[in-house]
Protein backbone atom coordinates (compact mmCIF):
# COMPACT_ATOMS: atom_id res chain seq x y z
CA UNK A 1 0.00 0.00 0.00
CA UNK A 2 2.80 2.36 0.71
CA UNK A 3 4.25 1.78 -3.02
CA UNK A 4 0.98 2.86 -4.17
CA UNK A 5 1.71 6.26 -2.18
CA UNK A 6 4.76 6.31 -4.12
CA UNK A 7 3.08 5.85 -6.88
CA UNK A 8 0.16 7.98 -6.60
CA UNK A 9 2.08 10.64 -5.45
CA UNK A 10 4.92 10.62 -8.33
CA UNK A 11 2.08 10.99 -10.58
CA UNK A 12 0.54 13.75 -9.01
CA UNK A 13 3.76 15.41 -8.95
CA UNK A 14 4.13 14.94 -12.88
CA UNK A 15 0.93 15.98 -13.88
CA UNK A 16 1.70 19.29 -11.93
CA UNK A 17 4.64 19.96 -13.42
CA UNK A 18 2.87 19.41 -16.53
CA UNK A 19 0.16 21.94 -16.05
CA UNK A 20 3.10 24.42 -15.22
CA UNK A 21 4.12 23.86 -18.84
CA UNK A 22 1.14 24.01 -20.46
CA UNK A 23 0.53 27.24 -18.42
CA UNK A 24 4.26 28.61 -19.53
CA UNK A 25 3.31 27.93 -23.35
CA UNK A 26 -0.44 29.60 -22.88
CA UNK A 27 1.58 32.92 -21.48
CA UNK A 28 4.01 33.47 -23.99
CA UNK A 29 1.68 32.82 -26.98
CA UNK A 30 2.31 36.32 -27.91
CA UNK A 31 5.94 36.47 -27.48
CA UNK A 32 7.57 36.38 -30.92
CA UNK A 33 9.99 33.21 -31.51
CA UNK A 34 8.45 31.18 -28.61
CA UNK A 35 8.66 27.66 -28.99
CA UNK A 36 5.79 25.79 -27.20
CA UNK A 37 7.28 23.32 -24.53
CA UNK A 38 6.42 19.82 -23.60
CA UNK A 39 6.73 17.55 -20.81
CA UNK A 40 8.18 13.95 -21.94
CA UNK A 41 7.17 11.50 -19.28
CA UNK A 42 8.91 8.34 -18.89
CA UNK A 43 7.34 4.58 -17.43
CA UNK A 44 9.46 4.19 -14.11
CA UNK A 45 10.54 0.05 -13.60
CA UNK A 46 8.82 -1.90 -11.08
CA UNK A 47 10.66 -2.77 -7.81
CA UNK A 48 12.00 -6.00 -8.79
CA UNK A 49 13.53 -4.92 -12.39
CA UNK A 50 14.92 -1.70 -11.10
CA UNK A 51 16.99 -3.64 -8.32
CA UNK A 52 18.53 -6.21 -10.93
CA UNK A 53 15.52 -9.12 -10.58
CA UNK A 54 14.69 -10.68 -13.43
CA UNK A 55 11.25 -9.84 -15.76
CA UNK A 56 8.33 -10.75 -14.07
CA UNK A 57 6.73 -14.00 -15.68
CA UNK A 58 2.81 -13.31 -14.35
CA UNK A 59 2.02 -10.09 -14.92
CA UNK A 60 -1.35 -9.94 -13.40
CA UNK A 61 0.22 -10.81 -9.80
CA UNK A 62 0.09 -7.03 -7.99
CA UNK A 63 3.77 -7.77 -7.03
CA UNK A 64 4.66 -7.20 -10.61
CA UNK A 65 2.98 -3.80 -10.73
CA UNK A 66 4.38 -1.33 -12.58
CA UNK A 67 6.21 1.87 -10.73
CA UNK A 68 4.44 4.70 -12.11
CA UNK A 69 5.66 7.36 -14.11
CA UNK A 70 8.43 10.57 -13.84
CA UNK A 71 9.03 13.64 -15.50
CA UNK A 72 11.96 12.38 -18.43
CA UNK A 73 13.16 15.82 -19.30
CA UNK A 74 11.50 18.75 -21.00
CA UNK A 75 11.29 19.61 -24.64
CA UNK A 76 10.44 22.47 -27.30
CA UNK A 77 8.63 21.89 -30.71
CA UNK A 78 11.16 23.47 -33.34
CA UNK A 79 10.02 22.13 -36.14
CA UNK A 80 6.90 23.47 -36.28
CA UNK A 81 7.04 27.35 -37.57
CA UNK A 82 4.85 30.40 -35.98
CA UNK A 83 2.68 32.81 -37.40
CA UNK A 84 4.23 35.72 -39.40
CA UNK A 85 3.42 38.76 -38.67
CA UNK A 86 4.67 41.92 -40.94
CA UNK A 87 6.77 44.23 -39.05
CA UNK A 88 7.72 48.20 -39.90
CA UNK A 89 11.10 48.16 -38.29
CA UNK A 90 14.04 47.40 -40.29
CA UNK A 91 15.77 45.61 -37.38
CA UNK A 92 13.12 42.94 -37.17
CA UNK A 93 13.88 39.84 -39.02
CA UNK A 94 12.45 36.36 -39.39
CA UNK A 95 13.65 32.67 -40.79
CA UNK A 96 11.43 30.39 -42.97
CA UNK A 97 12.27 27.19 -42.70
CA UNK A 98 15.01 25.22 -40.78
CA UNK A 99 17.63 26.78 -38.77
CA UNK A 100 17.81 29.67 -35.95
CA UNK A 101 19.58 33.52 -35.12
CA UNK A 102 22.94 32.50 -33.68
CA UNK A 103 23.38 35.04 -30.66
CA UNK A 104 27.05 35.51 -28.56
CA UNK A 105 26.81 36.38 -24.74
CA UNK A 106 30.11 37.38 -23.46
CA UNK A 107 32.28 33.94 -24.28
CA UNK A 108 28.99 31.93 -24.83
CA UNK A 109 27.15 31.23 -28.33
CA UNK A 110 23.28 30.89 -27.99
CA UNK A 111 19.98 30.09 -30.83
CA UNK A 112 16.95 31.90 -31.10
CA UNK A 113 14.20 32.37 -33.67
CA UNK A 114 13.11 35.58 -32.08
CA UNK A 115 14.09 38.13 -34.71
CA UNK A 116 13.31 41.02 -32.60
CA UNK A 117 16.26 42.55 -33.06
CA UNK A 118 17.83 46.32 -32.43
CA UNK A 119 21.03 48.49 -33.58
CA UNK A 120 22.57 49.76 -30.52
CA UNK A 121 24.79 52.86 -29.60
CA UNK A 122 27.68 50.87 -31.65
CA UNK A 123 25.85 49.99 -34.52
CA UNK A 124 25.93 46.41 -33.08
CA UNK A 125 22.58 44.29 -33.94
CA UNK A 126 21.64 42.85 -30.81
CA UNK A 127 18.67 41.66 -29.00
CA UNK A 128 15.48 43.22 -27.61
CA UNK A 129 16.98 43.38 -24.16
CA UNK A 130 20.64 44.45 -25.76
CA UNK A 131 22.23 41.72 -23.86
CA UNK A 132 23.60 39.62 -27.18
CA UNK A 133 24.88 40.75 -30.76
CA UNK A 134 23.77 38.81 -33.86
CA UNK A 135 26.73 36.84 -35.43
CA UNK A 136 27.31 36.74 -39.18
CA UNK A 137 28.99 33.55 -41.18
CA UNK A 138 32.03 34.08 -40.32
CA UNK A 139 31.19 33.85 -36.31
CA UNK A 140 31.54 37.85 -35.94
CA UNK A 141 28.91 40.66 -34.60
CA UNK A 142 27.31 42.35 -36.86
CA UNK A 143 28.17 45.97 -36.96
CA UNK A 144 26.21 48.37 -39.01
CA UNK A 145 26.04 52.50 -39.32
CA UNK A 146 23.25 53.65 -37.27
CA UNK A 147 22.76 56.59 -39.34
CA UNK A 148 22.38 55.20 -42.49
CA UNK A 149 19.51 52.51 -43.57
CA UNK A 150 20.35 49.03 -44.05
CA UNK A 151 19.35 46.11 -46.35
CA UNK A 152 18.60 42.53 -45.61
CA UNK A 153 18.17 39.92 -48.82
CA UNK A 154 16.52 36.25 -48.41
CA UNK A 155 20.04 35.14 -48.20
CA UNK A 156 20.62 37.06 -44.98
CA UNK A 157 23.12 39.26 -46.53
CA UNK A 158 23.22 42.59 -45.16
CA UNK A 159 23.98 45.84 -46.79
CA UNK A 160 24.38 49.30 -46.81
CA UNK A 161 24.63 51.89 -49.29
CA UNK A 162 24.85 49.32 -51.94
CA UNK A 163 28.11 47.61 -50.20
CA UNK A 164 27.54 43.86 -48.30
CA UNK A 165 28.70 44.00 -44.78
CA UNK A 166 27.83 40.98 -43.33
CA UNK A 167 26.03 37.62 -43.90
CA UNK A 168 23.55 36.82 -40.65
CA UNK A 169 24.24 32.79 -39.56
CA UNK A 170 21.61 30.96 -40.05
CA UNK A 171 22.26 27.59 -37.73
CA UNK A 172 21.23 24.26 -36.07
CA UNK A 173 22.40 21.59 -33.74
CA UNK A 174 23.10 18.15 -35.70
CA UNK A 175 20.81 16.82 -33.06
CA UNK A 176 17.63 19.04 -32.30
CA UNK A 177 17.76 16.63 -28.77
CA UNK A 178 20.94 18.79 -28.03
CA UNK A 179 18.79 22.01 -27.58
CA UNK A 180 18.14 23.41 -24.04
CA UNK A 181 15.62 25.98 -23.60
CA UNK A 182 17.16 29.11 -22.18
CA UNK A 183 14.32 31.44 -20.54
CA UNK A 184 11.64 32.54 -22.84
CA UNK A 185 13.34 32.54 -26.55
CA UNK A 186 16.81 31.60 -26.54
CA UNK A 187 18.22 27.91 -26.61
CA UNK A 188 21.84 26.92 -25.55
CA UNK A 189 23.04 23.57 -27.27
CA UNK A 190 25.31 21.26 -26.79
CA UNK A 191 27.65 19.66 -30.20
CA UNK A 192 28.08 21.18 -33.13
CA UNK A 193 26.04 23.23 -35.08
CA UNK A 194 25.67 22.83 -39.18
CA UNK A 195 24.69 26.06 -41.36
CA UNK A 196 20.96 25.98 -42.98
CA UNK A 197 19.39 27.11 -45.56
CA UNK A 198 16.78 29.55 -44.01
CA UNK A 199 14.93 32.31 -45.94
CA UNK A 200 15.56 35.73 -44.19
CA UNK A 201 12.75 38.11 -44.29
CA UNK A 202 13.36 41.60 -43.27
CA UNK A 203 10.42 44.07 -41.34
CA UNK A 204 8.72 40.65 -40.47
CA UNK A 205 8.18 38.57 -37.38
CA UNK A 206 7.37 35.06 -36.40
CA UNK A 207 5.22 34.45 -33.80
CA UNK A 208 5.29 31.93 -31.04
CA UNK A 209 3.87 28.36 -32.62
CA UNK A 210 1.65 27.68 -29.18
CA UNK A 211 -1.99 26.58 -30.04
CA UNK A 212 -4.04 27.53 -27.79
CA UNK A 213 -6.81 25.10 -28.30
CA UNK A 214 -4.43 22.18 -28.35
CA UNK A 215 -2.70 23.59 -25.25
CA UNK A 216 -6.55 24.05 -23.43
CA UNK A 217 -7.27 20.37 -24.13
CA UNK A 218 -4.02 19.28 -22.43
CA UNK A 219 -4.72 21.58 -19.83
CA UNK A 220 -7.37 19.78 -19.11
CA UNK A 221 -5.87 16.58 -19.45
CA UNK A 222 -3.05 17.44 -16.87
CA UNK A 223 -5.85 18.51 -14.40
CA UNK A 224 -7.97 15.36 -14.44
CA UNK A 225 -5.08 13.00 -14.32
CA UNK A 226 -3.77 15.37 -11.62
CA UNK A 227 -7.51 14.56 -9.44
CA UNK A 228 -7.10 11.14 -10.22
CA UNK A 229 -3.78 10.39 -8.92
CA UNK A 230 -5.37 12.50 -5.76
CA UNK A 231 -8.31 10.82 -5.52
CA UNK A 232 -6.33 7.19 -5.44
CA UNK A 233 -4.21 8.69 -2.57
CA UNK A 234 -7.46 9.52 -0.08
CA UNK A 235 -8.76 6.25 -1.08
CA UNK A 236 -5.30 4.65 -0.01
CA UNK A 237 -4.93 6.60 3.16
CA UNK A 238 -8.57 5.55 3.59
CA UNK A 239 -7.80 1.87 3.62
CA UNK A 240 -4.50 2.03 5.67
CA UNK A 241 -6.70 3.79 7.89
CA UNK A 242 -8.92 1.27 8.22
CA UNK A 243 -6.88 -1.19 8.50
CA UNK A 244 -4.94 0.55 11.59
CA UNK A 245 -8.41 0.49 13.69
CA UNK A 246 -8.48 -3.06 13.02
CA UNK A 247 -4.89 -4.30 14.03
CA UNK A 248 -6.46 -4.44 18.07
CA UNK A 249 -9.47 -6.31 17.05
CA UNK A 250 -6.71 -9.26 15.77
CA UNK A 251 -4.95 -9.41 18.89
Amino acid sequence: MIYGYYISMAGAQTQSYRTDVIANNVANIDTAGFRRQFAIVQARQDHQTTFGDPPPLDPGNPRNMGGGVFLHRTASDTSTEGAYEVSNRATDLALEGDGFFVIRKGDERFLTRNGTFELDSQGFLVTQDGSGQVLATNGEPIRLDPQRDFYVDWRGQVAQDGNPIATIARQTPEDPDDLKPLGKTLFSFEGDLVPTNARVEQRLLEGSNVETVHEMTGLIEAARAYQLNINMIQLQNDQLATLIQQVPNQQ
